[in-house]
């Protein structure tokens, strides 16, 4: 009998605060069945699924920033902690798990909605352009500058090397220097040599 009494002992494997009973009062509990949502108050954890055309540029240690709707969109500062090296084969998607600070973690709840940024490419001084100012011809990407012949403007085409895209903008790696006026107005229509109108 006390061997059995022993037994009804439920022990947590970490210190923390019980968020919520499970079970109701007199209900069966079936081996291995939870009981209670433990909280640890040591940091909330987040987990998010990524498309695996990040695979490579993501790793532990990266900072990201996360938004938390249900907190009237609070953003908090957090850390990547751990990222999964499986692919999902329905989503293509990879999960990658972020840790926010002990003093943060009380905010979350369980199945909490969030959207994460993670900063995975920096780069001091990156000339970048609007995305849709850039052409393309058959083998070169481009833009149309300004430039003086004869004393008037004209367009010029400029062959430039893209690098990062992110949020409507492209990294320019090479092609433009300091000083070049890049056609944003009516460059759609303009050829190579083209008289143009600078305001």
């Amino acid at each position: 009998l006390n061997q059995q009494r022993s037994m009804y002992n439920v022990v947590a494997p970490f210190a923390g605060v019980v968020d919520n009973v499970l079970p109701k009062l007199g209900e069966t509990v079936a081996p291995g069945a939870p009981v209670v949502q433990l909280n640890s108050g040591q940091g909330g954890k987040i987990l998010a699924e990524v498309s695996e055309a990040y695979a490579g540029s993501i790793k532990a240690g990266d900072q990201a920033l996360v938004n938390l709707p249900d907190l009237g969109n609070e953003e908090i500062t957090s850390t990547v902690r751990n990222v999964s090296s499986a692919i999902s084969a329905s989503s293509r998607t990879f999960t990658v798990e972020l840790r926010l600070p002990a003093g943060q973690a009380s905010k979350l709840r369980p199945n909490m909605v969030a959207s994460v940024r993670i900063k995975n490419y920096g780069k001091s001084n990156a000339t970048v352009l609007p995305v849709d100012l850039v052409q393309h011809d058959e083998e070169n990407d481009y833009v149309l500058i300004v430039n003086k012949k004869g004393g008037q403007p004209v367009a010029q085409k400029r062959v430039i090397k893209v690098g990062q895209t992110y949020n409507g903008q492209v990294e320019v790696t090479s092609g433009l220097q300091d000083g070049d006026q890049v056609i944003s107005a009516g460059y759609q229509n303009l050829n190579d040599g083209q008289l143009v109108k600078v305001s």
